[in-house]
């Protein structure tokens, strides 16, 4: 058990719920996870929780992907059969598949017991290149106007980054239909280019979408976040969908003061969809164990044309590839990071740097 709860602590009760997964050739997959129905005073409800205990060892395959429900499984090697328990779909591309992408095992957990998910990183490419990617991502059938995610990750602090600026994604949040088949290019839950333009007027695959990056620089050597924004637009108009930031309350900027530092460090984003269509007032703030990084108040997640399906945030997804291109295009290969104690929540997710954690193991009777 990493940390436990005791009965001060106001837990209520706890539930499993089963909800059905679609998968093509294998009809409906019944899948077990567990939502915590947590109500600690100025806290909201979990709708998620995975600590990754109760997920089998697992790995990507080489190049999987799963990239929308219904996804033809047949043409595309059964990949959405391998995709984690407790999510939805999956995006990898594994240039060089020695060592997997993506993987669940005890060796990434926080803490000296359970699991985590690891993250490799490749070097493999140009000096301008993204390199593989390795993307898991969680769909809720229910869109809601406000979601909190919470999660720990840990970088290896052995880890190498090339000359320059270079980046890192780790995570992402927004709406998404993961259900739209364009019929052409075959339309991804992970690509941000899907707009009403680019889909004959559906305009809800993506529409309010938010990247956090890490960026790493050497003249001078520091540390920064990069936050991306994405509307139903694509490019938010005139809005400015880019912004990179120093570190607020830590030591100082550099990789040994912050993420390089060998601890697990705590993430929290926020997001409110804007309302009405075309506002500017939607928000995102970044937290970085438990320090407000930034806050934003005026993004217009939907804008006019926007589908009247979309109403609220309903995906996310962890991980994701990187510009870092340490070692030429010689595919050598390096551990990068590590995820766990993942929760997304209506309102503030419980806890703080050090919160207080579920019991680990829960179990489920089928």
């Amino acid at each position: 058990m990493k940390i436990s709860y005791s009965m001060s602590e106001q837990i209520r009760s706890f539930g499993c719920f089963a909800q059905y997964r679609n998968r093509l050739k294998q009809g409906c997959r019944l899948i077990f996870g567990c939502t915590l129905l947590l109500s600690v005073s100025s806290y909201g409800e979990v709708i998620f929780y995975d600590n990754f205990d109760a997920t089998p060892d697992w790995q990507n395959v080489g190049s999987q992907r799963c990239n929308w429900i219904g996804w033809d499984e047949a043409a595309n090697d059964d990949s959405c059969a391998n995709v984690p328990l407790n999510y939805d779909l999956m995006y990898m591309t594994d240039k060089n598949p020695t060592t997997p992408m993506c993987a669940i095992h005890s060796r990434a957990a926080r803490g000296s017991s359970g699991k985590g998910l690891r993250v490799t990183d490749e070097s493999n490419g140009d000096a301008n290149s993204w390199g593989s990617d390795c993307q898991i991502a969680k769909y809720f059938p229910q869109q809601y106007p406000e979601l909190w995610a919470s999660y720990y990750i840990y970088y290896n602090p052995d880890m190498k980054w090339d000359g320059g600026i270079k980046a890192s994604k780790i995570f992402r949040m927004g709406h998404y239909n993961p259900k739209v088949v364009d019929g052409t290019a075959g339309t991804s839950a992970f690509n941000t280019n899907n707009t009403s333009s680019k889909n004959s007027g559906l305009g809800d695959t993506t529409a309010g979408l938010f990247f956090l990056d890490v960026k790493q620089e050497k003249t001078p050597a520091l540390m920064r976040l990069a936050q991306i924004v994405r509307c139903s637009t694509y490019k938010c108009g005139d809005y400015d969908e880019a912004w990179f930031q120093n570190f607020e309350g830590t030591p100082g900027n550099s990789w040994s003061e912050t993420l390089g530092d060998g601890r697990w460090h705590h993430i929290e984003v926020r997001m409110v969809m804007n309302d009405p269509v075309g506002a500017r007032n939607g928000i995102l703030e970044v937290y970085f164990d438990g320090v407000l990084q930034s806050k934003e108040t005026d993004i217009p997640w939907r804008m006019a044309g926007v589908s009247p399906t979309v109403t609220g945030f309903n995906m996310f997804t962890i991980a994701g590839n990187s510009n870092n291109v340490w070692a030429g295009q010689s595919n050598e290969e390096q551990w990068m990071y590590d995820v766990d104690d993942i929760r997304i929540c209506t309102r503030r997710c419980p806890g703080g740097v050090s919160p207080p954690l579920p019991p680990k193991g829960l179990s489920v009777s089928k």
